[in-house]
Order: structure tokens, then C-alpha cells, then sequence
């Protein structure tokens, strides 16, 4: 097996580089400049730019790629919503808890076109899975959704530990300190899915994105002649599971 140890160079510094901006922001933060890390600081202003990112490129990844466009489309309107929910201290501006309702018209909006061109959802899907970098985005959302609710809850963790009084800052720094470091996986993977040329990715525009998941997927193309209006052949392609 051929290693390319420029690539493999890349990502250890990479992953290094997520590890050190975590601690670098907390401290910045805490040290410099005196938050609480509330809903204005340094590392929720990260948080909802990485979001942002997030979404733009899976937007600009829909428009470069009409053949998975449904699924991409999808993905974003989801981040979309969850940075609607991390600026929900600037929705409370107009009455408290009115994030949830951009958030519903996102997801309306996502979905309806999702599903006007709800061809294209099985084969970006699957476009997405077969590209290693999806591995990125899912370990990025389960440190977000999962990792950081339990291991950054003062309930279960660090009210037992240090007591409840000592724990409050501790509780938020460990919980969006590891919501920051699951955002950074989530932004990265989605520039590496779309923003970064791979063999899948060549293949794919190559021979066609049916052609290609179908073939990945245990199926096998099957030319068919048909006679046109004008008495000439042509050829259709249909799948055929083997």
C-alpha cells in the first residue's frame, strides 16, 4: 500500500493544530479577556463562524455539484439551524425562544428543495459516504452533540468533583471548549468532502454520479440500443443489480 506522507503530514498537523486552538481560545477568554464564556465571547464567536463556514460550503458544494445538489442543500439548511440556535441570545432581542422560528422556516425551506430535486439525495448521500472525509463531520457531531453534553455536565460530572459552588466556569470552559473542538472537525471534513478535488470526486464527474455509487453499491451499468424517431440508434443506460 503506497503512503503519501505529504497528505499524511497535513493531517497530523492539522489534527495538532485543532488540539492547541481550543486551549488558545479558552485562554484568551478566561485570561485576557475576563468573560464567563457566555453567549459574547471569543469561543462562541468561533463557534458560529465554524458554523457559517460550514454552511456556505455545503451551499457553494450544491451549486458546484447539481447531482448531489438535494443532499448537499439538506446538510446545509441543518447547520443553518443549529447556527440559529447558537445566536438564539440576539432572536430573545425580539421574545425569548423566537430562534426556533427561522429555524423552522430553514428547515421548510431545505427540505421543499430538497425535494424538488429529490433525485439527487440518494446519490449525494452516498457521494458523501464514500468520501473519507465524512469521517470528520461525524466524529465532529458526536463530540457536539453527545461528548460534550455528558462529559460537560455539572449534574453528572463536576458537581460530584469539585462541588457545587467552584463549578460553573469549569462546567462551561469543558463543555464549549469541546463544542469548539467538534465544530472544528465539522468544518474541516466538509472542505476536504467539497472543496478538495479526490480520486472519488474525478471518478465521479468522469463516468457520471449514477454510474459511479451504483457501481460502488453492487450494481452493474447495462447499455440498451434503442431506435430513435429517425430510425438511428442510440443508447440508453439502465442499472441492473447483479
Amino acid at each position: 500500500m503506497k503512503i503519501n506522507l505529504k497528505k499524511l503530514t497535513i493531517e497530523i498537523v492539522t489534527l495538532i493544530a485543532f488540539s492547541l486552538v481550543v486551549p488558545f481560545i479558552l485562554y484568551m477568554d478566561v485570561m485576557v479577556l475576563r468573560t464567563d464564556i457566555g453567549e459574547i465571547s471569543l469561543t462562541e464567536l468561533t463557534q458560529e463562524t465554524l458554523l457559517l463556514i460550514t454552511a456556505v460550503i455545503f451551499i457553494v458544494g450544491a451549486y458546484k455539484r447539481p447531482a448531489e445538489r438535494g443532499f448537499l442543500i439538506l446538510t446545509s439548511g441543518a447547520f443553518t439551524c443549529l447556527l440559529t440556535r447558537e445566536l438564539d441570545f440576539l432572536f430573545d432581542m425580539v421574545w425569548h425562544g423566537f430562534w426556533l422560528y427561522p429555524a423552522l422556516l430553514t428547515s421548510f425551506l431545505a427540505t421543499w428543495y430538497a425535494l424538488a430535486k429529490r433525485e439527487t439525495i440518494l446519490p449525494g448521500l452516498l457521494y458523501c459516504v464514500e468520501n473519507q472525509a465524512h469521517i470528520y463531520g461525524i466524529i465532529g457531531l458526536i463530540i457536539v452533540l453527545v461528548f460534550s453534553r455528558i462529559f460537560g455536565s455539572g449534574s453528572l460530572l463536576w458537581n460530584h468533583i469539585l462541588g457545587a459552588n467552584s463549578t460553573h466556569l469549569l462546567k462551561t470552559a469543558v463543555q464549549e471548549g469541546l463544542e469548539l473542538y467538534g465544530y472544528l472537525f465539522i468544518t474541516y471534513g466538509a472542505f476536504r468532502l467539497l472543496l478538495i478535488p479526490t480520486s472519488y470526486q474525478n471518478a465521479t464527474e468522469i463516468a457520471g454520479p449514477e454510474e459511479t455509487w451504483a457501481r460502488d453499491w453492487g450494481f452493474k451499468p447495462i447499455t440498451v440500443i434503442t431506435k430513435s424517431s429517425h430510425g438511428a440508434g442510440c443508447a440508453n443506460k439502465y442499472d441492473n443489480l447483479i
